[in-house]
């Protein structure tokens, strides 16, 4: 899936906006799956009938988010971070997060888009799997039309 992505060397790389690109998209690419329809009913069922409380995403906010990033990050040997450099001074990069489906009339709505999402991406010495940190905010929708926005 991220063959694209670890053929670069280190240093920032624009991608295009493409699923071949190695660009992200968490509602059009395989890596969250969000039970909807019958399957959102399915899960519903079973959570009541088990007294579990299965979900795709969790809510973290605050340093609950930052500690669980950081525990993920602090023994991995490399880091692919996905999102866009800053562009008012300094280094680093933002919008780690997912970057569609704001809602109308929010200061976000604007920058919505697809194939443009963050995350952040581990990979850990003592593994044969890669690690990853998806973030979303919660007014965020992950059912989005061919631009991005909310539907």
């Amino acid at each position: 899936m991220f063959t694209n992505i670890f053929a670069l060397p280190d240093g920032y790389h624009e991608l295009p906006r493409t699923p071949a690109s190695g660009a992200i998209d968490y509602f059009r690419g395989p890596y969250v799956n969000q039970a909807k329809g019958c399957l959102a009913v399915i899960l519903a069922l079973l959570n009541s009938i088990f007294g579990t409380n299965r979900k795709v995403w969790t809510v973290n906010a605050g340093d609950e988010a930052l500690n669980k990033l950081k525990d993920m990050i602090t023994t991995s040997t490399r880091l692919y971070v996905i999102g866009a450099p800053y562009t008012y001074g300094g280094c680093g990069v933002h919008d780690i997060h997912m970057n569609q489906g704001g809602p109308a009339g929010s200061q976000w709505y604007a920058g919505n888009g697809i194939w443009q999402d963050g995350r952040v991406i581990a990979a850990k010495p003592e593994e044969t799997k890669l690690f990853s940190y998806f973030g979303k905010f919660v007014m965020q929708s992950l059912n989005t039309e061919y631009c991005g926005n909310p539907v």
